[in-house]
């Protein structure tokens, strides 16, 4: 997404922070997206409707994959599944 845009408070913007930990953020989001599931598992509290709590996925830990390999599995994985 490009450009100003307002997010919810159901959402959490990812965004680089670091320059030493190069993100390509298409990537992460394919990454997140595969493990939806287990965060859910992990974190989500309530009975008829789950939610996660920003600060305890703030703090989940999320696997750093060197910029290389992101762009190699972006490229080979994910960009022609989104053509």
């Amino acid at each position: 997404m490009n450009g100003k845009f307002i997010a919810s408070n159901l959402c959490i913007i990812l965004k680089p922070k670091n320059d030493k930990y190069k993100v390509n953020l298409k990537f992460y989001k394919y990454y997140l997206e595969s493990l939806q599931k287990q965060i859910r598992s992990d974190l989500a509290d309530g009975t008829s409707k789950l939610t996660i709590n920003a600060d305890d996925l703030m703090d989940y830990y999320i696997e750093y994959i060197l910029i290389d390999e992101q762009n190699k599995f972006y490229d080979e994985n994910i960009k022609n599944m989104r053509s």
